[in-house]
């Protein structure tokens, strides 16, 4: 948000890219934040929300680029159309001292679309005060191979994040969907499972329905969520065990309805 919030200060129309469960829960708060952000700008800027695995988003997204849209799209997600574990159209690239497979669909719309991509990182500083670094462009040279800029480009890409998480340890609650992608044989040894660990509703939040919505408001935070029946009900059992995917299970984690068992056990 506070990325979308540079681009709309600087007048600029927007297409963002979500995941499909914050597409789901989180888009009317998501527009009227920004909304806000307009009036206090300023600013003429035109928003448009996509779920990452719309069946025609490489075609809308090329369209919306002719039309001079700004793209804002997030890497750590790696969610595509048929879902996080289709790795067709995925680059192998070096990450942490391991190597993760990685969609290639941002860099090859900037290759066939002609535009750049433009790093930009989000991140708050000692004084919880939100701060933003752009990085030089990385634009696609005319006649040169797509599968080659593509590769280079997501190297560029999880360098610039791989620096960033090593120097600002806040970034990592963005990057809770990391276990799907890095090399999780260490956990194996110490009894967790690669499915995600046993978890627990925070006895701090509370489930409640309203003309056919269902919503968990967090007592601690003050945060509430919409969320599907079948989780609330889910939800309401107490003890989860994996049985929420794991997309919804992220969401829940990083605004503290569910708690991990082992960690909350250790301290």
């Amino acid at each position: 948000r506070s990325a979308l919030a540079f681009l709309v200060r600087y007048n600029l129309d927007v297409v963002l890219i979500i995941d499909p469960l914050p597409y789901r829960l989180q888009k009317d708060a998501i527009i009227a934040q920004y909304e806000v952000m307009k009036k206090a700008f300023g600013s003429a800027s035109d928003l448009v929300i996509y779920p990452a695995d719309k069946r025609d988003l490489s075609i809308q997204l090329l369209d919306k680029t002719g039309k001079k849209y700004s793209v804002l799209a997030f890497i750590d997600g790696n969610t595509g159309f048929n879902g996080t574990f289709n790795q067709k159209k995925s680059q192998v690239i070096p990450f942490l001292g391991q190597e993760i497979t990685m969609r290639k669909g941002l860099a090859m719309l900037s290759f066939y679309s002609g535009r750049p991509i433009i790093p930009m990182l989000s991140f708050y500083d000692e004084r919880l005060q939100p701060r933003w670094k752009v990085y030089d462009p990385i634009a696609p040279v005319a006649g040169a191979n797509g599968d080659e800029f593509a590769r280079d480009c997501l190297h560029t890409l999880f360098g610039i994040l791989e620096g960033a998480l090593k120097k600002y340890y806040a970034q990592w609650e963005g990057w809770l969907y990391l276990h799907k992608f890095l090399n999780t044989t260490l956990f194996e040894h110490t009894g967790l499972s690669e499915e995600g660990p046993a978890a627990f509703v925070n006895p701090h939040a509370g489930l409640f329905a309203y003309e056919d919505n269902y919503y968990v408001f967090n007592k601690e935070n003050y945060r509430i969520l919409e969320i599907s029946a079948e989780v609330f009900f889910t939800l309401s059992q107490g003890d989860i065990d994996n049985t929420i995917k794991a997309s919804e299970r992220t969401i829940l984690f990083s605004n503290g309805i569910l708690k991990n068992r082992i960690q909350h056990a250790s301290n």
